[in-house]
């Protein structure tokens, strides 16, 4: 079955700025003379700049795959030194994240990562093996021959201090109103942490210059599929066609339950879409995230915070129930997870949680900042919101200057210390049973099929 693909995966321009012979080469293979490359789904790529560097080689054979610390380069010494220096490292032996973080710690700004076979490295995705969060420079998979074709000017003392490339992180570009589309699960943590934290940046736009629409990550039962959808499954509702993995195992909890959560986010997106912008929204997921991480998926939990927003939980239950196309929610169709499901069929989604700017998936680490950044960046010149130019990061800290205060905020913190000690401790804990959890939930995840399949080549 072919798919329309309505989403396009985000890419790093990779282009030679010098030498000329070399860029003339690339020149007559591409158009443009844009390199073929996919963009890892970590570091920060900051969208909408370029990056213009040198390409350096490590300085042993045995580091070219980056799998060992690398010896450190003088980048100092280069007499271009404004521009970012670029690592060039082989794929293989290793996680792509040990490779970039290796060429971060020795300086680098951009780790281009040289493929190990003839596949098309636009189909490919370099993830996050989960210990990528720190990585603060981007990276770029291109192809072996293209890789060797570079490498053999870089090997070559007429041409070895001259090898430039530029790189430009670019984004689709909307007039005065950005479409922005979240996709997750209620039982991704990093997922409920990214609504959380981006909560301050969400809530600065509204509905006339940012569209912003969740959508959920479904699967279905096979063995379901085989009875037409009339198996009472524990992890699915509607017979089997919308499925989630069971979140805590042997636990009290099933997808089911996952399921409903889904269900009833969907009912709060619909009921506050006449308000002017997305507060409650971005509310929403801040008080979940602060009060329902040990309740998780508990409808008592969802409720309350519907009361604290002035929402009534009945009107989010009643919008829940009427979705189901009969009386039993078991077995009967939903009309709103079927819509999802259509969704999903034609946006292929590599991996999740996932955000799509402009039709265009964005890549690089899932931090608040950085995604307000890629929004901002996929407004056309001159019709972004005034509060894009700032610089949140930096004003922030001006704000937080030495006050009145201070005196009543240092003893406070004194007497909440052991506290926070102890929240930064269950914290971490929590993390390492989170990991574990993930280790037992992949397992048991092959028994459903991801409803958005790859499309055929």
């Amino acid at each position: 079955m072919f798919i329309l693909l309505l989403i396009f995966t985000a890419m790093g321009k990779v282009r030679v700025f010098s030498p000329d012979q070399l860029r003339d080469e690339f020149e007559s293979k591409y158009s443009g003379g844009v390199i073929q490359a996919s963009l890892g789904n970590f570091g920060n790529p900051t969208y909408g700049t370029t990056i213009l560097g040198k390409v350096h080689l490590p300085v042993k054979i045995s580091e070219l795959d980056g799998c060992m610390p690398l010896s450190p380069i003088q980048f100092e010494d280069d007499p271009s030194h404004a521009v970012s220096p670029i690592i060039m490292l082989d794929r293989g032996q290793c996680y792509f994240v040990i490779k970039v973080r290796h060429a971060q710690d020795i300086g680098a700004k951009l780790v281009i990562i040289v493929n190990n076979n003839d596949a098309d490295v636009q189909s490919l995705i370099m993830t996050d093996n989960g210990f990528g969060g720190n990585l603060d420079i981007p990276a770029v998979l291109i192809s072996q021959e293209d890789g060797n074709l570079i490498k053999k000017y870089l090997k070559d003392s007429k041409f070895s201090e001259k090898v430039s490339l530029s790189i430009s992180f670019d984004m689709k570009k909307a007039s005065g109103k950005v479409k922005v589309s979240f996709f997750s699960t209620p039982t991704s943590e990093s997922g409920r942490r990214f609504m959380f934290d981006f909560k301050s940046y969400g809530s600065k736009f509204n509905k006339d210059n940012l569209e912003f629409t969740p959508h959920y990550m479904l699967w279905y039962c096979p063995k379901c599929e085989e009875t037409n959808y009339n198996i009472d499954h524990p992890d699915c509702i509607s017979g089997g066609r919308y499925c989630s993995f069971d979140p805590d195992m042997e636990g009290h909890l099933t997808g089911r339950d996952v399921m409903y959560e889904d269900l009833r986010q969907m009912c709060l997106y619909k009921y506050l879409r006449y308000n002017k912008d997305y507060t409650k929204w971005f509310k929403y997921h801040s008080e979940y995230y602060m009060q329902c991480s040990d309740e998780i998926l508990e409808t008592k939990c969802s409720e309350d915070i519907f009361k604290a927003m002035d929402i009534k939980p009945k009107s989010i239950n009643d919008c829940v129930n009427i979705s189901f196309t009969g009386k039993n929610p078991y077995l009967d169709d939903n009309l709103m997870m079927r819509e999802e499901h259509e969704h999903l069929l034609q946006n292929y989604l590599p991996f999740y949680p996932s955000i799509v700017i402009n039709e265009q998936i964005y890549k690089g680490d899932l931090e608040a900042v950085a995604v307000f950044e890629a929004i901002c960046a996929g407004y056309d010149y001159g019709t972004a919101p005034d509060f894009c130019g700032v610089d949140y990061e930096k004003d922030k800290e001006k704000n937080d200057g030495f006050g009145t205060v201070f005196i009543v905020v240092l003893v406070i913190l004194c007497f909440v210390l052991v506290a926070g000690i102890l929240v930064v401790y269950r914290m971490i804990v929590k993390k390492d049973l989170n990991r574990d959890m993930r280790v037992q939930v992949n397992s048991a995840v092959a028994q459903y099929f991801q409803l958005a399949e790859m499309p055929e080549k």
